[in-house]
């Protein structure tokens, strides 16, 4: 079961992918990616605070909605990315995060392609995910092209 949820998956980041313009996949971040990430994998219970910061941050630099859900995504893959590499066996913050995001974006896709890992990320299903560091970025969780 789990080797199916995998390849289906990859199928799916491989789909979205596909599907995004250029500019998407050369987006400039308007946050520190790193620290967020180090933040998260170092404290997983902290995780959803960190990315209340960011968000906020984000809501201040006056981005525009589509910008603004990029960035979210972007946000949602570095919170899979520290699941992965936390040695925390408490993962119910770094889903709590992921929660958080999907609640912010204004695309009900990316939302629905969030929660659809908020589940496995939180109880440290992370096979589950199918997700590896190379793609748990923006790809995997993209806002709808508009």
């Amino acid at each position: 079961m789990n080797n199916l949820l995998t390849k289906i998956s990859a199928l799916l980041t491989a789909t979205l992918l596909a599907a995004l313009p250029a500019s998407a996949n050369a987006q400039t971040l308007s946050f520190d990616q790193e620290q967020l990430l180090n933040a998260c994998s170092a404290s997983p219970g902290s995780c959803a605070a960190a990315v209340q910061l960011v968000i906020a941050d984000l809501k201040a630099a006056g981005l525009s909605e589509a910008e603004f859900n990029s960035q979210l995504g972007v946000i949602a893959g570095t919170i899979v990315t520290a699941a992965q590499e936390t040695s925390s066996q408490d993962y119910s913050g770094l889903g709590e995060a992921l929660e958080q995001v999907a609640q912010e974006t204004s695309d009900q896709h990316q939302a629905q392609s969030i929660r659809s890992v908020v589940a496995a990320v939180g109880s440290g299903n992370l096979a589950s995910v199918g997700l590896d560091r190379s793609r748990a970025g923006a790809a995997a969780f993209a806002a709808s092209p508009s």
